[in-house]
């Protein structure tokens, strides 16, 4: 089966203007019809069902040629081992193909924008050369990537530990679907678009330090493609009143918002909520300057006008101990076992007692038992408080 530009090309070898002697394409005589409209190029463009399903979009019975697309498509490198993008080493803040340096109204684009990730890895040590399929010229490839595939080896598991195997799914089944998931996405579709009511993911940070190990170029981009196709599917799944939780770390976050605010749009950007990593009591042994205590997750609404939020009272926190000063938590104090902290470094540590009825003093007590500081990796801990606050 042929794809588009083979279509296309055998289409406009049928008209003489556009082939030189040669038998090359003039590809400047065809952008030039296709900037004026010519009668003659879209009757060409008209008279094959598939060209016209892609360069061509029904409003109201009109058919409306998008021109800025096919002028791209003709200006394309014709063959590429996987796919072409129309931005092969720049990542940037565009409008209509225009740099921030030119324009004041901008959007995030990025290299293989305009194409599917298929995310095939395996293995979170597995890495591979990642196809990437281009939304014109590798149409066929996509619509078989997302086309609905069988799950096999499905089984049902039962509270009292049984197990059914060759079962077949029932409506009140809860999913549990191992692999691709851009496939599983596509997969369940038919069934539940437009019913989901909240999505929470937990994707590659993309830090080098996780999962994501694709090998390409354009490491970077490469992340904002693979979460763009599968965010895409994600609000196709979401209800109207459904909501979506993504949850990153500050590397990727801005860059995701960005690419979210096209996929959901700006007005339904609900919050970026902090979550505390505790990364910002380590802070002093880190190559950073600024402690990094968190880590976010970007909340959208379907759309935001429909969704509704419960306040829930949790009532007082739970306490493990009290003493005449209050009610405390034991929280990290650890026993160390150790006195070579206190003896190597006297300046950093005053000593804190654990006493036989739970309370903490300053002051050491027949059966009290000693503690410091956590140790972090076996470097130096520290008290978070001095020792006149403590008291």
């Amino acid at each position: 089966m042929k794809n588009v530009f083979e279509i296309v090309a055998d289409l406009l070898k049928k008209e003489t203007k556009y082939i030189s002697e040669d038998g090359k394409f003039l590809k400047a005589v065809v952008y030039s019809d296709v900037m004026t409209m010519d009668e003659k190029l879209l009757n060409l463009l008209l008279s094959n069902e598939r060209v016209k399903e892609t360069f061509f979009k029904d409003i109201k019975g009109t058919l409306v040629f998008d021109k800025q697309k096919f002028a791209w498509f003709i200006e394309s490198k014709e063959f590429l081992p996987d796919s072409y993008t129309r931005y092969t080493n720049k990542i940037g803040l565009t409008r209509n193909g225009e740099f921030i340096s030119k324009i004041n109204d901008v959007v995030l684009d990025f290299p293989y924008k305009d194409c599917y990730l298929q995310g095939g890895q395996d293995k979170d040590e597995q890495k591979r050369k990642e196809i990437f399929y281009n939304e014109i010229i590798a149409s066929d490839e996509i619509n078989r990537l997302l086309s609905s595939k069988v799950f096999t080896k499905s089984k049902r598991y039962h509270g009292g530990g049984g197990v059914e195997l060759d079962i077949k799914f029932k409506e009140e089944d809860n999913l549990i679907i191992k692999g691709n998931n851009l496939i599983a996405l596509s997969s369940i579709l038919k069934r539940y678009e437009g019913k989901v009511k909240c999505i929470y993911i937990d994707p590659p940070y993309n830090t080098g330090n996780d999962s994501f190990n694709y090998n390409d170029n354009f490491n970077h981009s490469t992340w904002l493609t693979f979460m763009k196709n599968r965010l895409e599917l994600a609000k196709r799944l979401l209800r109207d009143d459904g909501v979506i939780f993504v949850h990153l770390d500050d590397k990727e976050t801005h860059y995701c918002k960005v690419v979210m605010d096209s996929i959901f749009g700006r007005d339904n950007f609900i919050s970026l909520v902090p979550r505390i990593t505790g990364a910002g009591a380590t802070a002093n042994r880190a190559d950073y300057v600024l402690r990094k205590p968190y880590d976010f997750i970007l909340m959208y609404a379907n759309d935001k006008l429909k969704i509704k939020f419960k306040k829930i009272n949790k009532g007082n926190k739970v306490y493990d101990h009290e003493d005449k000063y209050g009610k405390f938590m034991l929280g990290a104090f650890q026993d160390t076992g150790s006195d070579s902290f206190r003896k190597n470094r006297p300046n950093l540590y005053y000593l804190i007692y654990v006493l036989n009825d739970g309370t903490l003093s300053l002051d050491k007590v027949e059966g009290s038992i000693e503690i410091l500081p956590n140790q972090i990796k076996g470097k130096d801990g520290r008290w978070m408080w001095k020792k006149e606050k403590f008291i």
